[in-house]
């Protein structure tokens, strides 16, 4: 599924504006790390993990959010997930 981007006026000035931004994403499995890195000049990573919406409970949702004004460059998030694990039945 394609991430969600959600952005807001944050900070910035009438040239260049800043915007907040939120990217969620929904794994296969339960998500237990995420890792993020931007290459920008004039952005910040401020979350980076699991959905914030859960709680710290368990969840398929990985969530970023940060900050851009100006040059932007590409952010990157990886996202870390388990899989339920099946034996079959004539493996007992």
């Amino acid at each position: 599924m394609a991430p969600k981007l959600k952005r807001k006026p944050f900070g910035g000035d009438s040239v260049n504006p800043g915007h907040l931004f939120t990217v969620k994403s929904t794994a296969p499995g339960l998500v237990y790390n995420v890792v993020c890195r931007h290459d920008g000049t004039h952005e910040e990573i401020t979350y980076c993990g699991k959905d914030q919406d859960a709680l710290g409970g368990d969840t398929k949702v990985a969530e970023i959010q940060g900050w851009i004004n100006g040059e932007g460059g590409p952010t990157y998030m990886a996202v870390f997930y388990l899989m339920p694990c099946e034996v079959p039945d004539d493996m007992e």
